[in-house]
């Protein structure tokens, strides 16, 4: 590893600061995934829960350890939710 980022994955790192280096960087040596969630999109309360985690449910995912996506892929994903609401009314 890069002796510059090696403090960040010690022992003394905090969650916090290893969170920002993963969210900051392409770290070869740490494989992150995506997450995805599959469901019925015909269903008006789902898509709304939807729309509420990528618009203020994001704001918890460092408290729980999860990494934020970067802002063009959250707001394309924010998009097609209120896509698929709109073409339901």
């Amino acid at each position: 590893m890069k002796k510059n980022l090696e403090d960040n994955f010690s022992d003394k790192a905090t969650l916090d600061e290893l969170i920002t280096v993963l969210e900051n960087g392409k770290i070869s040596e740490v494989t992150v995934e995506k997450i995805g969630v599959s469901y019925n999109q015909g269903d008006d309360a789902i898509n709304h829960f939807l729309e509420w985690v990528l618009e203020n449910g994001t704001k918890y995912n460092h408290e729980y350890g999860l990494l934020n996506l970067d802002n063009k892929l959250t707001q394309e994903q924010i998009d097609k939710v209120k896509t698929t609401l709109t073409a339901q009314k």
